[in-house]
């Protein structure tokens, strides 16, 4: 896989293209060490965990007031879906900001410091810990 920075989309290697193909098969296994902290495993656990309605509305403004100096509409900048995931996750870097739904490369890259900042502050301010999410991204071993 290739990733384009440009636009965050991945393209499939040649080689990528013969595995899909069923040309070439592709074997291995997953390491997985024992986690320290639990993670939410199953997409729909998110919405059981509970949403910092504050922090929400806080991130719910510097989205609109990026949207208007861009003149897109808010949801281009980041999902509702996605503000919601920071105000339960509670993400305090990069890589924990992109296991969020709807952060990508190019997104983090343009908005990461930005939203990482005011939710750093907010979890200071008010005594609160970062809940690890589990993601796919965080189960990938790179290849050997």
């Amino acid at each position: 896989m290739l990733q384009d920075m440009e636009f965050g989309s991945l393209k499939l290697t040649d080689y990528g293209w013969t595995v899909l193909r069923g040309d070439e098969t592709v074997l291995g296994y997953l390491d997985q060490e024992p986690d320290a902290a639990p993670f939410v495993d199953e997409p729909g656990q998110a919405d059981d965990l509970a949403c910092d309605d504050r922090l929400f509305e806080t991130l719910r403004g510097k989205r609109k007031e990026l949207a208007d100096e861009a003149g897109v509409p808010p949801y281009v900048i980041f999902s509702d879906k996605t503000l919601i995931e920071m105000a339960v996750f509670f993400p305090q870097s990069r890589d924990s900001l992109l296991d969020i739904h709807g952060v990508g490369a190019v997104k983090c890259k343009k908005f990461g410091e930005l939203f990482l900042n005011i939710i750093r502050l907010y979890c200071r301010e008010n005594q609160i810990e970062e809940r690890p999410k589990r993601s796919a991204r965080a189960l990938r071993t790179p290849a050997a």
